[in-house]
């Protein structure tokens, strides 16, 4: 994460009431790609997710690969229902992608969770809120969004 940019969001939303939150992606399954067509296929497969994630991201925002098979993401100027839908489409568009490799078509999901900033959240808080929900997201059946809803956004 660039963390110029991230403390420009901080600064934002301290300073205009500008609200913006972080996702976290893991691909779902992703050992059976690496186990059934070996590792550069699975690194085809991250390139085609990680293309897809940056290339319906809005201009402002950062996606980047977090390290291994994850994902994250810095949602400027949301509120908890625009960064749902962020999430939604993000999860949609990674499901709808696939990579031709040899004779077979491999696709993976993503499982999202999410969080807002408030004004108490370091960088560590944010991203730890944000992958418990990856993990909520993960457990009943991957391939699903789970965001927090901040009682109180100060």
């Amino acid at each position: 994460m660039n963390p110029a940019r991230s403390a420009d969001n901080k600064n934002e939303m301290n300073r205009f009431g500008w609200g913006f939150g972080v996702l976290r992606m893991d691909s779902d399954h992703f050992k059976n790609v690496n186990d059934i067509w070996g590792h550069p296929a699975g690194d085809a497969v991250l390139r085609v997710a990680a293309r897809t994630l940056a290339h319906n991201a809005r201009s402002f925002d950062l996606v980047g690969r977090w390290g291994g098979e994850d994902f994250l993401a810095v949602v400027s100027g949301v509120d908890e229902s625009k960064l749902h839908t962020v999430a939604s489409r993000f999860r949609a568009l990674v499901e709808q992608s696939n990579l031709d490799y040899e004779a077979d078509r491999i696709s993976v999901t993503v499982s999202v969770g999410g969080a807002i900033a408030q004004a108490a959240d370091t960088e560590e808080s944010l991203l730890e809120r944000a992958g418990q929900h990856l993990y909520q997201s993960k457990a009943p059946g991957q391939n699903r969004v789970t965001l927090e809803y901040p009682r109180v956004l100060k």
